[in-house]
């Protein structure tokens, strides 16, 4: 990856993060230390720089991870595995920006609807994931680890929403992402209670 692609981007990063899409093109050039020529270089508009930071942050650190266990792992780990994949933007972000503007996600995602490309990759992304997590979960009822009653799809969709809610926790009432996986991990483990063989 280019230095200069890449600083432009962590530094929109932070901007978007912490002034949502309003942030002018002007500052990201300046925070970042780099020449209105060098940004051009490498995105069309702001747009196109905004679009190719979410997804990165947002998609691709998830998407990099694929749902791959070792042997060893058990049904509980694997689960938990599912939530801390679902951290992983937060964790990459948390590298580059306090945490107080990582708890900012709800800026950037309240700019989904005015970005058609973002809410179509969001709803794939998302159905990639959901699907790949409703194989998981299908294949342990077929190994008889799970209640022959659990509705694989509908786990899947479950855990997604205790996921998305997690997230809107820690933005919203405790400031603690970490804190808002442990509880989400303690939620899931809780619901394995009830469906585990």
């Amino acid at each position: 990856m280019n230095n200069t692609k890449e600083k432009i981007r962590d530094t929109a990063l932070s901007l978007f993060m912490t002034k949502g899409y309003s942030v002018g093109i002007n500052e990201i050039i300046e925070k970042s230390g780099t020449s209105k020529g060098s940004f051009y270089h490498h995105f069309k508009s702001k747009e196109d720089l905004f679009v190719e930071t979410i997804n990165h942050f947002f998609f691709g650190v998830r998407e990099s991870q694929d749902l791959k266990f070792n042997a060893g792992m058990t049904l509980r780990d694997k689960f938990m595995g599912i939530v801390e994949r679902a951290y992983l933007p937060f964790k990459k972000i948390g590298e580059l920006v306090p945490e107080g503007e990582s708890l900012n996600y709800l800026k950037v995602i309240s700019e989904y609807p005015d970005h058609e490309s973002l809410r179509k990759k969001n709803s794939e992304h998302f159905k990639k994931i959901n699907e790949s997590t409703s194989v998981f979960i299908a294949s342990a009822v077929a190994d008889g680890l799970l209640s022959k009653n659990v509705d694989a799809e509908m786990l899947s969709n479950q855990i997604s929403l205790l996921i998305d809610g997690s997230f809107v926790n820690a933005i919203l009432i405790s400031g603690n992402m970490k804190k808002a996986e442990d509880e989400c991990k303690k939620t899931v483990g809780k619901l394995l209670d009830y469906i585990e063989r």
